[in-house]
């Protein structure tokens, strides 16, 4: 998930790079760049490198968008919602740009978004106490992000609930209710 005026800089060749605050190894040699609700690029992972936020350089932030060091520390700030600390871990993830895409977010879940997914998990599987307070929250929210926030202490760690949604989605699908809810939208 990348903001969208970092996702231009991408586009454009001129962000090469993308810093992420802990020590974060990609699933994956290829990801999808997220970005205002769509899937807008498919990229190459072709380096990571962890830091101490010290560490960092001029040229880490030059290829990540920045104009140098001090800018990019500033907007990890902002974006984590705290000071950082210079023995904080990051992780540098190098990246090439494969194909540039727009795919609908919600097209990765099916046609239903994930809001519907949770509403529909809430409704009619069995949950444990956890999750359902987790798709309450993304039914409240609207957002994995925050969820993520509240829930795991960084929008990084929306994979845990992207893990759920996948695995609600699959259940709903095996007792044909995805499909029920898609015939109901056509109609």
């Amino acid at each position: 998930m990348i903001k969208w005026r970092y996702t231009e800089r991408l586009l454009r060749g001129r962000k090469v790079s993308t810093v992420r605050l802990g020590l974060w190894r990609p699933s994956s040699s290829e990801v999808y760049i997220h970005s205002k609700g769509m899937i807008v690029a498919r990229a190459k992972v072709v380096g990571v490198v962890h830091k101490r936020v010290k560490e960092l350089s001029n040229e880490d932030a030059r290829l990540d968008g920045f104009k140098n060091k001090n800018e990019l520390v500033r907007e990890l700030e902002k974006l984590y919602g705290r000071k950082l600390d210079g023995e904080k871990w990051v992780t540098i993830v190098r990246l090439e740009l494969l194909e540039r895409l727009e795919i609908p977010d919600d097209e990765t879940w099916g046609g239903v978004s994930p809001v519907d997914i949770a509403k529909l998990a809430l409704k009619h599987l069995e949950l444990n106490e956890k999750e359902a307070e987790i798709l309450k929250e993304l039914v409240k929210t609207g957002s994995i992000r925050k969820v993520a926030q509240k829930f795991f202490g960084a929008p990084e760690r929306r994979r845990f609930i992207r893990c759920l949604l996948r695995r609600a989605r699959e259940e709903l699908e095996k007792k044909g209710l995805l499909r029920e809810r898609k015939r109901e939208e056509e109609t």
